[in-house]
């Protein structure tokens, strides 16, 4: 699972690019809903199929820094193994980079 920001994905594989409010170049993407509630309940799911389909990343937008999106914030750097403060802070200022990279696996989401 790649977390990114302003929409950069990672270079080369095949991969499916996961957003709500940027759209990005990816060739392939799902739209999540732009909404907290929505998004998060929609979340696993969506990258439990995507993990089935064998695809060599999954980037993921990094939704807003708002206290809306804490929880989903939360989710998606657990599932990352990105779960301490220190990569919390680095993720409040990414901007166009990887963040992590490595596909998610049933392990690795809640």
């Amino acid at each position: 699972l790649v977390l990114v920001a302003d929409g950069a994905l990672p270079p080369g594989g095949r991969g499916v690019y996961v957003w709500a409010f940027r759209r990005g170049s990816a060739p392939h993407a799902v739209q999540l809903p732009a909404d907290p509630v929505a998004y998060a309940a929609r979340l696993y799911e969506t990258l439990h199929e995507l993990d089935r389909q064998g695809w060599d990343w999954i980037a993921v937008e990094m939704p807003p820094a708002t206290p809306a999106w804490e929880a989903v914030r939360d989710r998606l750097l657990r599932a990352a193994g990105l779960g301490s403060q220190t990569h919390r802070e680095e993720t409040n200022n990414c901007s166009a980079t990887a963040i992590s990279s490595g596909r998610p696996t049933s392990s690795q989401i809640p």
